[in-house]
């Protein structure tokens, strides 16, 4: 089989059907589609069980309610595609990308490509402005020490799992599934893994999905746990790099990719209780938020990470006032 689409489903009964019907539409050949469903408590599953009806490309499975890692990594262990493609239920593809992407794939032996998204607000009934800086490597294979080092000179930090294909084999050789219990930030350590891992990537211009900005979405809902999903991946990423034998100019790159995980907990310790603020600085050992500081990302992250390491009364002061 060529392609394999995961899909994790929670709670979803409105869109999934029109995220495989983007795909459906796509009319890519050798494809399968697998819907996994995560303890959903609504209609979600009496949903996807007249899509099986329907195409009979589409599998489901389903487990108790464990996260949206575990939904992939079971997804992961049941595709049988040469490529994956992940995709969020709410989300959708843009019309001809499968088969574009795909041939890029076996044209160039790749084990990533990625493309560009755009963004639809649900609540504005209409496409956001999303203009990603310039990547100057576009449509050029690289390999993912290039392409770590290029994102983050660029500022073309875009790790999400959803922009594109992932060689099946690429991911099971090097064992990049997703953190299990982790909700938020999940994607960041599966995506550091795979640029380290060697591999070959291309980066694309051409729009792969339309993202759906909804409000009652996982990465608008900011909470403790998120702080501590946040600090896991960081602590685990820095873990990583310092296991591996990489060059000085690939360690730095490194280093402010994490530091750009790293600054998501500042936002969210203006969003938790106040009571909880002092519980989120520490979740991160001071060595390690100092080291993380000094190797920004870019100078506004420098600059929210700095108040937040070494002058919060600013920082809380700031959030004070805009909650």
């Amino acid at each position: 089989m060529k392609l394999s689409v995961i899909i994790p489903v929670y709670n979803v009964e409105k869109y999934v059907k029109r995220a495989v019907e983007s795909i459906i539409k796509q009319n890519f050949t050798d494809l399968e589609i697998l819907l996994v469903n995560d303890g959903s408590t609504d209609n979600t599953l009496q949903e996807i069980n007249l899509i099986t009806e329907k195409y009979k490309n589409v599998k489901v499975f389903t487990q108790e309610n464990q996260g949206v890692s575990s939904a992939r990594n079971l997804g992961i262990k049941k595709a049988q595609g040469e490529y994956i493609c992940f995709l969020d239920a709410d989300d959708y593809l843009e019309n001809g990308v499968l088969n574009k992407f795909y041939s890029l794939c076996k044209e160039n032996d790749l084990d990533v490509i990625r493309g560009a998204y755009k963004i639809y607000s649900e609540e504005k009934n209409d496409f956001l402005s999303h203009n990603p800086p310039t990547f100057p490597y576009l449509n050029k294979v690289l390999s993912g020490t290039e392409f770590l080092d290029y994102s983050m000179k660029y500022h073309f930090n875009e790790v999400v799992p959803w922009l594109g294909l992932f060689k099946r084999q690429y991911i099971l050789d090097n064992e990049l599934f997703f953190p299990n219990g982790i909700s938020y930030e999940e994607d960041q350590l599966t995506f550091l893994k795979a640029m380290l891992s060697g591999g070959k990537f291309m980066q694309v211009q051409d729009y792969f999905i339309t993202y759906v900005y909804r409000k009652s979405s996982c990465t608008k809902n900011l909470d403790f746990k998120k702080a501590e999903d946040v600090a896991y991946i960081v602590q685990e990423e820095k873990r990583y790099i310092n296991s591996l034998n990489i060059c000085k100019k690939t360690y730095k790159s490194a280093l402010k990719y994490i530091s750009s995980s790293f600054y998501q907990l500042t936002s969210i310790y203006g969003r938790v209780d106040k009571s909880l603020r002092k519980k989120c600085v520490k979740l991160v050992p001071f060595s390690v938020r100092v080291k993380l500081t000094f190797n920004p990302y870019n100078s506004y992250h420098f600059k929210k990470i700095f108040l937040f390491n070494f002058c919060r009364i600013i920082l809380d002061f700031y959030y004070n006032r805009n909650i």
